[in-house]
């Protein structure tokens, strides 16, 4: 299988607040330490783990990327701090590129 090299254009900055990205990483080890399990993806099949970067505002992880490899779908979620008293916080979606077609068929070998 042929996977994307196409890595998407992350935003570079959010609410006025400029981020600086790392490098784009498989996805294999979540934010609590823990490996991911992986399934495929929900666009196109792809089982090849997905690729994730990590966006930093002043040293502080605030921003991640996700991108699949095979359809090169593309999230970007920022962290939203919990209000006070709570312990979990969320993240907002502030950038979508849905999988293309033409992608997933190469991918699969179709095309």
């Amino acid at each position: 299988m042929t996977e994307s090299t196409d890595v998407p254009e992350l935003p570079t900055e959010h609410d006025g607040r400029r981020i600086v990205w790392e490098p784009w990483r498989d996805h294999l080890v979540g934010s609590c330490g823990r490996p991911v399990i992986q399934t495929p993806c929900a666009q196109c099949g792809h089982e090849s783990p997905r690729r994730i970067t990590i966006g930093r505002v002043a040293g502080e992880s605030r921003a991640y990327g996700h991108h699949c490899p095979g359809c090169w779908e593309f999230r970007v979620y920022w962290r939203v701090d919990p209000p006070p008293g709570k312990y979990r916080g969320r993240l907002d979606r502030i950038a979508y590129r849905p999988g293309t077609p033409r992608a997933a068929a190469v991918e699969m070998g179709v095309e």
